[in-house]
């Protein structure tokens, strides 16, 4: 039998690589490619042997805690009230990774991690947009609006 592919970070920022090798931090999961598997470049997302798609956190946890062998401790789920909040459409789950208190912070957040993720998510989306699929193209510009305004910080 199949295993479920689980597209994923990584153990570590630096070297995320999700489970079909996309690099993350690099923004490939940005690429047209993995659109076909997630048209919202959701990550983490969750493709068992049978096709369905479980691309949110929550239903990724969710498949994985229903389907865990027997034994195995799942730990007691979540609020549900909270995760719906946590992944809300408008909440961007990297504004941790980019949120700052001063000035000091976001110079000192732009000259690493942070700072790499935003550009190459910029670059990957300047690159990918002029040839893009119709059917991707909402998808894109609305990425583009948002990349460019945190570009610009």
């Amino acid at each position: 039998m199949s295993k479920p592919v689980l597209y994923r970070f990584g153990g570590a920022w630096l070297h995320g690589r999700s489970r079909s090798g996309e690099r993350v931090l690099e923004g490939e999961n940005l690429e047209v490619s993995y659109l076909k598997i997630t048209a919202q470049s959701t990550i983490p997302t969750l493709v068992p042997p049978t096709g369905e798609l479980y691309d949110s956190s929550t239903s990724s946890t969710q498949y994985l805690n229903k389907n865990a062998p027997q034994g195995v401790k799942t730990g007691k789920p979540a609020d549900p009230k909270l995760l719906k909040i946590l992944h809300a459409d408008n909440i961007n789950p990297n504004v941790f990774l980019l949120a700052a208190r001063n000035q000091e912070e976001l110079d000192t957040k732009n000259q690493s991690v942070p700072g790499y993720f935003v550009r190459a998510h910029y670059n990957i989306l300047q690159r990918v947009l002029p040839t893009a699929p119709a059917e991707f193209k909402k998808f894109y510009d609305a990425k583009v609006a948002k990349t460019n305004g945190l570009s610009a910080i």
